[in-house]
């Protein structure tokens, strides 16, 4: 028996990319895990005010989400969820720049979630690093996230909502869902979203809500190390396709 959406336990869900799509940003990026979808734009590098102070360039990110983005009409503007959510992307994706040769810069980047099924955070991670790719931000490397954890008993990749909410116990009183108890096990979710930068297997992120063994943490973390780079590999390739398309025909 397969996950809740008839995935594998090692299977991402399907990757969708779209690029440049605000013709008016430095770059921009549409990434979607399955039904999470994710926009990011770049406003950047530019002068800062205080330029001069500036040893090395300073990246901002801010995160929210549109309205109707989940089933629940979600109050525009921030929230203190937004708020940490924009600190933990920029954590994330500064690692990977080198901020030291953009002095007196300011770097933007506006991630909004434009629908919502889990790992908003994860898809909004890459496409920051789309949009600030296309940007031509210069970087050691493509950051990839993507959740893993533990789900009942078993080590999955890439949560989705209903894996998320698990609790088997709650189950046991839904005759349409009850089955999946075999295959999930006892127990409750642990939801694990990660960064990497995979060039040089550097996690950049880990966090982690919820319970789980050392072993299964190896385990998850080793997995999610794995999948990045087959996500690295369809975002370079969304990337060299675009570049590709732009070549000027032969005379």
């Amino acid at each position: 028996m397969p996950r809740f959406d008839g995935r594998e336990w090692n299977e991402i869900r399907k990757i969708s990319i779209e690029l440049d799509i605000v013709p008016n940003a430095a770059g921009s990026a549409i990434f979607k895990f399955g039904e999470t979808w994710a926009l990011a734009i770049v406003d950047g590098p530019k002068p800062g005010k205080m330029s001069a102070g500036f040893e090395e360039g300073l990246l901002r990110v801010r995160y929210d989400m549109l309205p109707f983005s989940v089933p629940e009409r979600k109050k525009p503007g921030q929230g203190r969820r937004e708020i940490e959510l924009s600190e933990i992307i920029q954590r994330a994706l500064k690692p990977a720049i080198f901020l030291d040769e953009l002095h007196g810069s300011i770097i933007d980047v506006y991630v909004q979630i434009l629908n919502a099924d889990a790992g908003t955070r994860t898809a909004g991670i890459n496409a920051a690093s789309l949009a600030l790719a296309l940007a031509g931000i210069p970087m050691k490397d493509l950051v990839i996230a993507v959740a893993v954890g533990k789900v009942g008993e078993r080590i999955v990749i890439d949560l989705n909502k209903e894996e998320e909410d698990y609790d088997s116990e709650k189950l046991k009183n839904d005759p349409e869902k009850s089955k999946f108890i075999e295959y999930y096990g006892e127990g409750k979710a642990t939801d694990i979203p990660v960064a990497i930068l995979p060039s040089e297997r550097k996690f950049t992120i880990i966090q982690l809500d919820g319970e789980i063994e050392r072993e299964n943490l190896k385990k998850a973390l080793n997995l999610a190390l794995e999948k990045s780079i087959e996500i690295r590999e369809i975002m370079k390739k969304a990337i060299l396709n675009k570049y590709e398309s732009l070549k000027l025909p032969r005379i």
